[in-house]
């Protein structure tokens, strides 16, 4: 998106071989990218339109998003609970948490948001924390109340998170699959 001085914005679209061509009147712009799914946006960059000229810019790689890029600045929400081949989510999860949202902050703090709160005088939001470990496979969740949540990353992509983990069920430990998904 190219956005002038004045605040206009005009759209260009990469074709399929990376390349684009969008038509400015003179003036000065700031270039930004969204980012596709599963890679990271490149830097804003400001461009010089002169009148009658061909701007060819050079060239921008695209980097694949890291662990941490995939996380924040979404919304989550677990829609999934598996153990021994099986859905228990409903078994896990109380409905009225069933909506919850959680948002991955970069400054490695969580933000739950109750959507539908279980008692009243719950808030609406709470916070807890975050952490991948240095390899990026693992992820460690400790929800407001203290607990922690540590696992195995198996997916991650702009839309899925899915963590293997060992979960308390009835004071007994089970293998469990987590999945989120990006709301």
């Amino acid at each position: 998106t190219f956005t002038n001085a004045q605040g206009a914005a005009t759209t260009g679209v990469l074709n399929p071989a990376g390349t684009f061509t969008v038509s400015l009147p003179a003036g000065n712009y700031t270039m930004a990218f969204t980012a596709a799914a599963g890679y990271a946006a490149p830097a804003s960059q400001a461009v010089t339109v002169t009148a009658g000229q061909t701007n060819t810019l050079a060239t921008i790689t695209v980097a694949a998003a890291s662990p941490s890029d995939m996380l924040v600045g979404k919304n989550w929400r677990l829609t999934d609970v598996r153990a021994y081949g099986a859905s228990f989510y409903n078994v896990f999860v109380d409905p009225c948490n069933q909506d919850d949202i959680l948002q991955f902050n970069a400054n490695k703090s969580l933000t739950y948001i109750a959507n539908v709160k279980c008692d009243p005088a719950d808030p609406a939001t709470q916070t807890g924390s975050w952490n991948l470990l240095p390899n990026n496979t693992s992820l460690t969740i400790t929800d407001p109340d203290g607990q922690v949540i540590s696992g195995t990353i198996t997916t991650l992509t702009a839309t899925s998170l899915i963590v293997t983990s060992t979960q308390d069920f009835n004071g007994t430990s089970i293998p469990a699959e987590l999945t989120f998904t990006a709301q």
